[in-house]
């Protein structure tokens, strides 16, 4: 081997040293920063939420929350974790080949379960939450606290007002920093009658919860369908005994129903002794009843027009609602048709 020969394998030999002691440093900072005690997890900040908490990430790609001083206040648990409403996080979860999302607050307590697969912001004071298990919706304001009790089947918003379905029932609300109900169609299986409910004092509407005003209508309608049967005996289903008499004599009219479709039905409401009354006020296409010395053997006439009718509920200790007055409103004559 000459001199140019040992000066090369000397040179190779050096560059190999520097690439052994290069790689060797390079796995020595990589287990620093993925094991070391010291290191402050990866911090993101947030958009759409209040929260002074800050969302991490650790190596196995979950997400955690940690305080201002990099101290952890949750730890890495989460698929994904984003702020939400006021100082909020949607937190999601995959568990039994499941994705489930749910609220917490900047404390890591959990404000909404997880039972949901979307959590959904309508407004800056709405949110929308989709059950897992039957896709029902709830609904929560900015703080997730629940607005209504029941589960809807569907919902849009059109022209500032939230449309709520359920059971084929329609519950209208007005937005705004609370929801505000409107108006409420009630279509009745038993008869096809529909009960369009509007007022333009929103405290009216506030006075029942849907599923109250589902039973105002269903006994309304019971009480309709027993004075076109004349059968006052059915009165005693939904009148209390102290009021019984008193709307089976409102009751016997001198003219009756034929079951037709009503038009919309106005509502009001006031505190008597404390107790909500709400009272239904609508028109019935009646007719005269007939006798047969009054139309005469062979004849056949029939005179009809509109009469109102209204219809006061009232709720008793157990929250069941009752018929508590009814009252008809007798047909002039001038405002009779006859019809041979």
């Amino acid at each position: 081997m000459n001199k140019h020969t040992r000066l090369l394998v000397v040179v190779l030999f050096v560059i190999l040293i520097l690439l052994a002691s290069a790689i060797t440093m390079f796995y020595l900072d990589v287990n620093k920063d993925t094991h070391g005690g010291n290191t402050e997890p990866a911090r993101t900040e947030l958009s759409g939420s209040n929260a002074a908490s800050h969302v991490f990430q650790d190596e196995n790609g979950r997400y955690g929350l940690t305080d201002d001083n990099g101290n952890i206040i949750l730890e890495a648990e989460w698929t994904e974790l984003s702020g939400i409403g006021n100082r909020c996080f949607a937190a999601k979860l995959v568990t039994n080949a499941k994705t489930l999302t749910g609220i917490i607050d900047n404390e890591g307590n959990v404000v909404v379960p997880f039972a949901y697969k979307s959590m959904e912001r309508l407004t800056d004071f709405l949110y929308a939450g989709q059950l897992e298990a039957d896709g029902k919706y709830f609904f929560y304001d900015a703080d997730f606290q629940l607005l209504l009790p029941d589960a809807w089947d569907s919902y849009s918003l059109v022209d500032e007002t939230l449309r709520l379905e359920k059971d084929g029932d329609t519950f209208i609300y007005g937005l705004g920093a609370e929801l505000s109900l409107i108006e409420i169609d009630l279509p009745r299986r038993i008869r096809p009658v529909s009960f369009t409910l509007q007022t333009r004092d929103a405290q009216v509407l506030r006075k029942a919860e849907r599923s109250d005003w589902c039973e105002v209508a269903d006994c309304m309608l019971a009480y309709l369908d027993a004075y076109r049967r004349e059968k006052p005996e059915r009165l005693a289903e939904f009148t209390t005994a102290a009021r019984l008499l008193t709307i089976t004599e409102a009751s016997d009219t001198a003219f009756r129903w034929k079951g037709g479709a009503l038009d919309s039905v106005a509502i009001s409401a006031a505190e008597v002794d404390g107790v909500t009354m709400l009272q239904c006020e609508t028109k019935l296409a009646v007719q005269e009843r007939e006798t047969e010395s009054e139309t005469g053997a062979g004849t056949s006439e029939e005179m009809q027009r509109s009469a109102d009718l209204k219809l006061t509920f009232a709720a008793d200790e157990s929250g069941d609602w009752y018929l508590y007055h009814a009252e008809f409103s007798e047909p002039s004559d001038s405002g009779w048709e006859n019809n041979e």
